[in-house]
């Protein structure tokens, strides 16, 4: 089997524990800060209603997996899994077991012996973990979407953070129809129970659902999408600031120093 390039990478292991780490820096995803996360690596992930095993990158906070297609996780994620017991897959070699509320099973496979035993120890733990009081949100259910002029089509939502992804069906392999970032969320006046959401790069999306209390519930997760995102996006142009401000002084230090050295050296004192 074919080694990832990051087998596993765990973000608070002991230097005795410690497994393979990627030389790539942590990229933010829009859901996440690196401290959120428990551990990431790849997996092979068993299809639904195929008996395939395709690669995914997957990230570990409290008791939610989420998975990507990639190591860059600036795109919305392909999935979230929210298991509630983890245990070893017999039938398969350094296989996991993770088990959901609904009864679905998701069979995952670690590339070596070493990053199993890693993911089953974490994800045990995990499970031993009291929740956190860390605000994290994550939704999913039907809607009716108005995409394209004219076109509404149901599709299945999924807002992870600020996260808004958009599947032909439930199951965990759907095809993906859009995703993007949840950047604004107002009532819309024109369609009973809806909802118009702005996302990044200037897109809308028309959402209508079955009641007002179902509606209401969505607004209100829109709604946390929304402040999330603008606290990440704060943080982030604050973190710029304070790295742009750190490499002006350095620039500048050398200059000062080398300045008291030259009158040291010129004080117009000759002996």
């Amino acid at each position: 089997m074919r080694r990832a390039p990051s087998d596993v990478e765990n973000q608070n292991q002991n230097p005795s524990q410690q497994v393979s780490r990627s030389s790539n820096s942590f990229r933010g995803s829009e859901g996440l800060d690196e401290s959120d996360i428990q551990m990431k690596g790849w997996m092979r992930k068993q299809k639904e209603t195929l008996r395939s095993w395709p690669r995914r990158y997957f990230t570990l906070s409290g008791k939610v997996l989420t998975y990507f297609d990639s190591e860059d996780r600036s795109r919305p994620p392909r999935g979230v899994i929210k298991f509630i017991d983890v245990s070893s897959l017999t039938t398969e070699d350094n296989g996991l077991s993770l088990h959901q509320a609904s009864g679905k099973e998701v069979r995952l496979i670690a590339d070596t012996h070493v990053a199993y035993s890693a993911w089953l120890a974490v994800l045990t733990a995990a499970l031993k973990k009291p929740e956190s009081n860390k605000k994290h949100s994550c939704k999913d259910g039907w809607a009716h979407c108005l995409i394209e002029d004219d076109v509404w089509t149901r599709y299945y939502i999924v807002v992870n953070n600020d996260g808004f992804s958009c599947f032909e069906t439930e199951d965990e392999d759907s095809e993906l129809a859009l995703s993007g970032l949840v950047r604004s969320v107002a009532e819309w006046d024109e369609k009973r129970f809806g909802l118009v959401v702005g996302l990044s790069k200037g897109r809308k999306i028309k959402l209508t659902f079955d009641s007002t209390e179902e509606k209401m519930s969505w607004l209100l997760s829109l709604e946390f999408a929304v402040s999330f995102g603008n606290s990440r996006i704060k943080k982030d142009y604050t973190r710029k600031l304070a790295k742009k401000a750190s490499t002006a002084v350095t620039e500048v230090a050398p200059t000062a120093s080398s300045g008291a050295v030259n009158s040291q050296v010129d004080d117009g004192v000759w002996i």
